[in-house]
């Protein structure tokens, strides 16, 4: 009887210990209780996936959860129309995941590390929305991204922010410039006041000695008036849509309403989009630094 219930006993052991195989096998796809390259990529997807979906509902408990240093990022894109492209296995555990956002016309690049059955993000690429504005174009140019760094946008964010202030100053020096360097060419314009000092027609040269290329929709073009002393009086808009660097444009005037006493007249060009024009300033560095600092020579070190 003795012998009966032993054997029954190991039975039972041996049907639990194959049950509680399979069941390991069924889950993590290995007897070893160990997760392989697909198993490793499947979970590098889910985890991806799910910070997505948890980041587009602003559910950020979750999204630091599953992503510890996200916080780093700073400023972000919403992941909207969130969809994986490809991935692959790199080794040590950690995973790359591609994927698109917003209808596939942004890129972003994932990388989940699996330690035992902990899955997160450690980092990412495309995410930060520092990636491919003007700051980020100006730090490129500038040489403050390293190959490793650029593929970072923890460290993307962390350079852009410390580089902001020092592009600000650039861009609202270039800024300065453009104020002070859009002028009349006066050998080449005839502006006549008529009707008893109420109008003035005529045409005009503009001259810009910039740089920098100028439009109505990130500049502002004005005519301005002055008195005898040179105090201003008033000023008027001026649509020249466009003008080149170091180009000219001719303006007709035509019958513009000037204020009383107006002896002298000239032209302003002032920047009122400074994204626009901060795109132009990022991607022509050289330029805007010998503006910054005119006493600047080649071959100065920073």
């Amino acid at each position: 009887m003795k012998k009966k219930i032993i054997i029954s006993t190991i039975s039972f052991c041996l049907i639990l210990i194959c049950y509680l195989i399979y069941s390991n096998y069924k889950s993590s796809g290995s007897i070893l209780n160990t997760c392989g390259e697909s198993c490793k990529i499947k979970n590098a997807k889910k985890v991806v996936t799910r910070f997505a979906n948890e980041l587009e509902i602003e559910n950020y408990d979750k999204v630091n959860e599953l992503y510890p240093n996200f916080t780093g990022i700073g400023e972000f894109w919403i992941p909207r129309d969130f969809e994986i492209t490809n991935s692959h296995y790199d080794g040590d555990g950690i995973t790359t995941v591609f994927a698109t956002i917003q209808n596939s016309r942004r890129k972003i690049k994932f990388k989940v590390k699996q330690k035992n059955s902990d899955v997160t993000i450690i980092d990412s690429k495309g995410l930060s929305s520092f990636y491919s504005s003007n700051i980020f174009t100006y730090c490129k140019n500038k040489g403050y991204f390293s190959s490793d760094v650029i593929e970072s946008d923890i460290e993307i964010s962390r350079i852009c922010k410390e580089r902001k202030p020092q592009f600000t100053n650039l861009v609202n020096s270039c800024a300065k410039h453009v104020l002070n360097n859009v002028n009349l060419v006066k050998d080449q314009s005839n502006l006549t006041i008529e009707s008893f000092g109420s109008y003035i027609s005529g045409r005009m040269l503009v001259k810009n000695n910039t740089g920098f290329s100028l439009n109505n929709f990130d500049t502002r073009f004005n005519l301005m008036f002055y008195d005898r002393n040179g105090n201003l009086l008033d000023r008027a808009d001026m649509t020249l849509f466009n003008i080149g660097a170091f180009d000219e444009k001719a303006y007709e005037v035509i019958y513009e309403t000037i204020p009383r006493g107006t002896k002298k007249y000239g032209v302003q060009a002032t920047i009122i989009d400074f994204d626009a024009f901060a795109k132009q300033v990022a991607k022509d560095i050289r330029y805007a630094e010998t503006i910054s600092n005119p006493f600047r020579l080649d071959g100065f070190i920073d």
